[in-house]
């Protein structure tokens, strides 16, 4: 056998070797992301909630699973007849492939749709997932690192609240790693093997969730049985918030109270008008995505209302968002 032929012979055995006992790299896609866009037809009573995912390129692996729980703590037929609760004309594109919601009193009424590569299901209680799509054994879209995927969309009649996300990496269970004993049986009964639970990450994002269940805050200062009520809030759920330096935006979620007016509602964003931006009615919820700049964000809202006694008050709240 000729120098070189060994060479190449022995050049190849070392990158197996190096191959076979390379380090396996943790699936870490803790800066990965999910925002909404929020959108309110008055003439139907639908919100759109446009979902979009971002898989920096700082991570160790590709997005494959994206959850959200949508799911309700109760049964909705103890609800009783509610308007939100109402299923006709929700868009759907077709790509729900898996609805056990209509099995379980625990859904509430989605209409859903899918990006491209992507279908979704609904479980038994009513939590959206959206994976991969694609013939068995072919490749399948995966978000990966560098990668923003757009188009996760839900439509529902239910108001928005503070809900629950999870992102879900693809996780190597190929030779080398912890799972490569259990590969794709990887906790299928029971079996013993690192819980793959470890490297999701959980997302607190605005989505349809039951006024019932909405937790809600008011910025105090004024008489909580009725004034304090003009102005409460589902996102934030603390009045002083901390944020990390790479927020841009934050989604506000303003609950209006029953005796509003309207017309004398007023919002400003570090002193600058953004009135305009929300939508004010009685009984109704605003979302609104707020720029925010590096340091304190100050927030002030006010409005009148009917108190119980009949007379007229007004409401004034300060929300502080600090990007630090």
């Amino acid at each position: 056998m000729k120098v070189s032929t060994l060479w190449l012979v022995a050049t190849l055995l070392l990158t197996c070797a190096s191959t076979l006992s390379a380090e396996w790299i943790v699936p870490d896609i803790s800066k990965a992301d999910v925002q909404v866009e929020v959108d309110f037809d008055p003439a139907t009573g639908i919100y759109r909630y446009d979902y979009t995912v971002i898989n920096p390129s700082s991570s160790f692996a590709p997005v494959r699973y994206f959850w959200i729980a949508t799911k309700p703590e109760f049964p909705t037929s103890l609800v009783g007849d509610r308007p939100y609760l109402d299923d006709s004309g929700l868009p759907s594109d077709g790509s729900l492939k898996r609805d056990h919601s209509s099995a379980s009193a625990y859904a509430i009424p989605l209409g859903v749709e899918s990006p491209t590569g992507f279908r979704a299901s609904i479980g038994r209680h009513g939590d959206v997932l959206w994976v991969p799509d694609g013939p068995w054994g072919e490749p399948r879209d995966l978000i990966d690192p560098g990668e923003v995927i757009s188009g996760f969309r839900l439509h529902s009649r239910v108001p928005p609240g503070s809900i629950t996300s999870i992102l879900k990496p693809q996780i190597d269970m190929g030779p080398g790693s912890p799972y490569e004993e259990y590969g794709e049986l990887c906790g299928e009964d029971d079996s013993p093997c690192p819980d793959p639970n470890t490297f999701w990450e959980e997302r607190r994002v605005v989505g349809p969730q039951l006024p019932e269940e909405r937790e809600l805050i008011d910025g105090k200062g004024q008489r909580g049985r009725d004034v304090n009520q003009f102005l409460r809030f589902a996102n934030p759920l603390e009045t002083s918030v901390d944020l990390s330096p790479d927020i841009e935006h934050y989604d506000l979620v303003v609950v209006f109270g029953e005796t509003i007016v309207p017309a004398s509602f007023e919002a400003s964003l570090n002193r600058s008008n953004i009135t305009e931006r929300f939508t004010v009615a009685p009984g109704g919820t605003a979302v609104v995505k707020l720029p925010l700049e590096p340091g304190r964000n100050t927030v002030v809202l006010s409005i009148d209302g009917e108190r119980d006694d009949g007379r007229t008050a007004t409401d004034t709240d300060q929300i502080i968002f600090v990007v630090k």
